[in-house]
């Protein structure tokens, strides 16, 4: 009888033990979920913002610049050929050996000596028309977004 007894008792305390075990895991898988619930979380908050448009977030940084009445004074246009001097270093090449191809960042054509170019302050250049039309919506430079002056 008493031996019936105390395995009745080891039964009792194993079954406690694993409902501990059991109560345990349950806590840990609990935790979890909260985890990958509060990263699921963020990870659609970071989304939304991302998609919302990008002033939303960040006012622009400079007024539109409307009016280019002192543009041609500000920054004369001049063929591609002679601003080609001073904007590249002699040993500029396209990595082919061959000429080098330069590009306006607007319209990404490639630029051909005789084309009228503007050279902004910052020694960006871009095609005449091309940087036209863009200073008439902004007064910063595509690539650099730095200030473009026309005064």
């Amino acid at each position: 009888m008493q031996n019936e007894r105390l395995r009745l008792v080891m039964a009792m305390r194993r079954h406690e033990f694993m409902l501990d075990l059991l109560e345990i895991a349950r806590m840990q898988e609990m935790a979890v979920m909260r985890a990958q619930q509060a990263e699921e979380e963020q990870l659609a908050l970071a989304l939304a913002r991302s998609l919302e448009p990008q002033s939303a977030h960040v006012p622009e940084r400079l007024p539109p610049r409307n009016d280019l009445s002192q543009l041609d004074k500000a920054l004369p246009a001049m063929a591609f050929a002679d601003a080609k001097g001073f904007l590249l270093s002699p040993g500029d090449d396209d990595g082919d050996g061959g000429k080098p191809k330069h590009e306006c960042a607007v319209c990404l054509g490639v630029f051909e000596p005789a084309e009228e170019v503007r050279v902004l302050p910052c020694l960006h250049a871009y095609h005449k028309g091309c940087i036209d039309k863009w200073l008439a919506r902004s007064a910063a430079c595509p690539t650099c977004k730095g200030e473009v002056p026309l005064k």
